[in-house]
């Protein structure tokens, strides 16, 4: 992640952005590839030839409508990818940085949507030295290795596994690093003892985060996995939402909503699987704002929001 989205993503003041501002910074993402036009074409309606028109200043068409379905889109891409600054953010970030000065495992926990992901993310983008590799929990022990290659700069892994694992060693040890896994409870366990073969070859010279959920408790036992329990050196649980920093997350969209509304909002998150459930909420709450024609999310938006994704869970 380039310096690029960081700056994006830590925007907020978005509601009063201009069509102008907004255009500009759709050309950006689109040309960094954080987007792409078929986001554009579904969320908008429009195609591609006419939004590449409107972006680049060119279409002589009314623009009216145009400009509030990409203002929309922009809204909404914001608060979703901005990162709200919480005591998550801050508890995560500390930790990952004595785990680079220990050069330790750590196991990051939590529940799934409660922010970890992000705040990683983010510091990785802040510091070079650490990188976040994306996996899938399909990886085999020779396809994590590719990932880990590509990560730290590796563009050609050969040979047998062991050849591949000698070579990040290599290059670990010329460059250290520290390698964020995210979503470790959905790997094999084969891949994972492969993650822990690869750190006592290398202690000195890398740390890793893994980024679990609870379903890494029973996983981490099993003796495939040899002694990776004890290689973690530091295991952080990390906490729901506090209610102030609810409202931080609700308040990135213009709203009109009371303190009991947002304490409401605050019960709901936590019965479903915190931050990331809540931005889609209020997304929802968003679009149903815009088909009834007002102007700021109000309690009626809400309601329309809360039965709709109770409708979709059926």
């Amino acid at each position: 992640m380039s310096a690029t989205p960081l700056r994006m993503m830590q925007k907020s003041e978005f509601i009063n952005d201009r069509p102008e501002e907004v255009l500009k910074s759709l050309r950006e993402l689109l040309e960094t590839g954080i987007i792409r036009q078929k986001e554009l074409e579904k969320f908008t309606g429009f195609s591609a030839a006419t939004i590449s028109q409107v972006l680049n200043d060119k279409y002589e068409g009314d623009t009216e409508k145009i400009h509030l379905r990409l203002i929309s889109f922009y809204r909404s891409w914001i608060a979703k990818n901005t990162i709200v600054s919480t005591t998550i953010v801050d508890e995560i970030h500390a930790l990952m940085t004595l785990a680079w000065r220990r050069k330790c495992i750590v196991r990051i926990n939590g529940r799934f949507g409660g922010g970890k992901t992000k705040a990683a993310q983010l510091f990785c983008v802040k510091n070079d030295y650490a990188v976040f590799v994306p996996l899938s929990n399909s990886e085999s022990p020779v396809s994590i290795l590719h990932r880990i290659g590509e990560a730290i700069g590796i563009s050609n892994l050969t040979g047998s596994v062991q050849d591949k694992l000698k070579t990040i060693v290599r290059a670990l040890k010329r460059n250290p690093k520290m390698l964020v896994i995210d979503e470790a409870d959905e790997l094999k366990k084969n891949t994972l003892a492969t993650l822990r073969y690869l750190w006592d070859e290398n202690e000195e010279y890398c740390s890793i985060i893994l980024i679990t959920t609870s379903r890494f408790d029973s996983l981490i036992t099993h003796p495939d996995l040899g002694y990776l329990q004890s290689r973690i050196a530091i295991t952080k649980e990390i906490a729901d939402f506090s209610k102030d920093e609810v409202k931080k997350i609700i308040d990135k969209w213009d709203h009109k909503l009371n303190t009991e509304t947002i304490n409401r909002l605050y019960l709901w998150m936590i019965d479903n699987f915190a931050g990331r459930s809540l931005v889609h909420l209020m997304m929802t709450a968003h679009d149903f704002m815009l088909m009834n024609g007002k102007k700021k999310i109000d309690d009626d938006c809400i309601e329309e929001a809360l039965t709709y994704q109770s409708t979709r869970k059926k």
